[in-house]
């Protein structure tokens, strides 16, 4: 558990980098609290916190290696500036907005379902337990937006997400040219693990040529998620 300090009101980045000597199995879970412990945010590597000024405890755990060694790793705090409005497509069209790095918005409001993974394990969240079963991956039934990427050769792609009405999933399919599969499988990554004003984190690293890829920020539905603004932190290096 580490205490640190908003030196004002705003939006906050809370990441745990590993070190270069850390067990590749260690997937962190993060959870980010006022010294009150009452608002909580959750998240994996990257969590977005909607802070006022003050005391703060985040918290690192990982139910599943429970001991041992290979644990290195830092955890940062840094202030996230103003989100920009990004124009997302609907649809995987050649008319798509490219992007690189940043914190932009997304509204899911007006969009409508296009693609969605509908569970199939060969979509899941890198932290579900492997082998993924049926059933086992990400679900997308609400509406979504697409942004086309470039990711280099050897670049990881970090991407946050998280919405105050929204329940956001985040995954990545490839961009072969033909648009998207209404029902990819399957995905090159893929996020969801946590709900409304919680952060979902996806992270991708190229290990190829450079290449072209699609992500898309999705809406899991359910009777407390609404399709609205999605918060978005972007980066590749």
């Amino acid at each position: 558990v580490y205490d640190w300090s908003a030196p004002a009101d705003g939006l906050y980045l809370a990441e745990v980098v590993l070190g270069t000597g850390a067990d590749p199995a260690f997937l962190p879970y993060t959870y980010v609290a006022r010294a009150s412990l009452n608002p909580w945010w959750n998240g994996h590597e990257l969590v977005l916190a909607n802070t006022v000024a003050g005391d703060h405890l985040a918290e690192i755990a990982d139910d599943r290696i429970q001991g041992g060694a290979g644990y290195e790793y830092t955890l940062r705090v840094t202030p996230l500036p103003a989100a920009v409005a990004l124009a997302a497509d609907d649809t995987c069209s050649g008319t798509a907005l490219f992007t690189t790095a940043g914190l932009f918005t997304v509204d899911l409001a007006g969009a409508v379902d296009d693609v969605d993974p509908s569970a199939v394990e060969t979509c899941a969240d890198r932290h579900v337990p492997p082998p993924a079963f049926p059933g086992e991956g990400v679900d997308g039934p609400g509406p979504d937006r697409m942004l086309r990427l470039v990711v280099g050769s050897g670049q990881t792609l970090s991407a946050a997400a998280r919405g105050a009405v929204t329940d956001a999933v985040l995954y990545l399919l490839p961009d072969d040219g033909l648009g998207c599969d209404p029902a990819p499988d399957p995905c090159l990554a893929a996020a969801d693990t946590f709900g409304i004003n919680d952060s979902e984190t996806l992270r991708w690293t190229n290990a190829g040529p450079d290449r072209n890829v699609w992500l898309v920020v999705d809406e899991f539905g359910g009777d407390d998620s609404d399709p609205g603004p999605v918060t978005l932190f972007l980066r590749i290096d």
